[in-house]
């Protein structure tokens, strides 16, 4: 399995997800069509998907929630079955040997129809989490983005098709893994004030 090569020297990360927040805008798509190939491919045996075909996920934006609490957790670094019944295509997913460090992660916007949901998760970014010869390093590059996630209505439930595990793993779970994640020192400091500049930010 492809994902299986993921950040080696990083291995897990946990946080909390953020209560309280205004609900996120919701409309209505007025109509989208996909032919028969591109609606169903993942259950083509060629395509070598790994598709379950189990009822599972009825509500697209729950699906996307859960994937971004396990997301910023860090559950994503490395093999989780949860995703295989989370993506149409899961045995496609890459390996990646980074991560984004957020402080905070969101839903704000959807659209939706019966069969597609286009559901945009904001997030406020500290900065990247590399590896060098020694082991982890963050690099600080504070920035805000947005991951639109594309989920179909397949005949087993929603999946997610796109985006691809974006990795968005909260500061607060890093820093609480100290064995799992061996920041330097130094670096160590660094990802706590980004973390703390921007909490004096929201304040």
């Amino acid at each position: 399995m492809i994902r299986l090569a993921r950040f080696a020297a990083l291995v897990s990360i946990v946080s909390v997800w953020s209560c309280g927040r205004p609900a996120p805008q919701t409309r209505r798509l007025d109509r989208v069509t996909f032919t028969a190939a591109e609606s169903a491919f993942y259950l083509g045996a060629d395509e070598a998907c790994g598709f379950v075909p189990r009822k599972l996920n009825p509500q697209p934006t729950a699906l996307v929630r859960e994937y971004n609490r396990r997301d910023n957790e860090g559950q994503f670094l490395g093999r989780n079955t949860w995703l295989d019944s989370a993506y149409d295509c899961p045995e496609h997913l890459p390996g990646p040997d980074a991560f984004t460090v957020v402080s905070s992660t969101e839903i704000v916007a959807q659209t939706l129809t019966d069969s597609l949901a286009r559901i945009m998760v904001s997030s406020v970014v500290l900065g990247y989490m590399e590896a060098d010869s020694v082991g982890p390093v963050f690099e600080p590059r504070p920035s805000t983005k947005t991951d639109t996630f594309v989920v179909i209505n397949t005949p087993y439930g929603w999946r997610i098709r796109s985006p691809q595990l974006p990795d968005n793993v909260l500061a607060s779970w890093v820093l609480s893994q100290p064995q799992k994640i061996r920041l330097r020192p130094g670096n160590r400091d660094t990802l706590l004030h980004a973390t703390r500049r921007v909490s004096a930010n929201e304040r």
